[in-house]
């Protein structure tokens, strides 16, 4: 099978998120939790291998993070920590990489003001694939979020 050239794109987080893998011409996708090493964040040598090992990535679009209002200091920093640890691993891989607003994609996706529910029900229409697999419980919000900022890149870039 010839090597694809794919967008990796990312629902950043420190216990939750997502990552996406998506051929720009809509052909293929696949999506994974955010490897995840309790209490520590990120595991980067697992990220790092769902950027660079058996598929060629050209491009990683990472949902921009910032805090929250009352949001607690321990949530805050623990965010700030997975984000920074997502952010190592794109420039260890030394793929091209770029942020996006959350404000930016859901507007142009038209989720603006909807339910997070409304993400994995659009996800699922345009990756139809992986709707009974992967986007079928509320929780699987990342994973779809995840997926649509990969799709919103493809159809409008940053």
């Amino acid at each position: 099978m010839p090597l694809k050239k794919l967008i990796a794109s990312v629902d950043c987080g420190f216990a939750t998120g997502a990552v996406a893998l998506t051929d720009p011409n809509g052909s293929f996708a696949e999506v994974y939790d955010l490897p995840i090493v309790p209490k520590e964040g990120i595991d980067c040598s697992v990220l790092l291998d769902i950027f660079i090992g058996g598929s060629e990535v050209s491009h990683i679009v990472l949902e921009y993070q910032m805090g929250r209002p009352r949001q607690s200091c321990k949530s805050t920093f623990n965010l700030g920590l997975g984000y920074g640890q997502i952010i190592s691993c794109c420039q260890i891989s030394k793929i091209p990489y770029t942020f996006i607003m959350p404000q930016k994609w859901k507007k142009r996706m038209g989720l603006t003001g909807l339910p997070k529910g409304a993400s994995i029900e659009l996800a699922g229409e345009f990756f139809p694939s992986l709707r009974e697999s992967h986007l079928y419980l509320k929780k699987h919000e990342h994973r779809s979020e995840a997926l649509l900022i990969g799709k919103d890149y493809t159809l409008h870039g940053i």
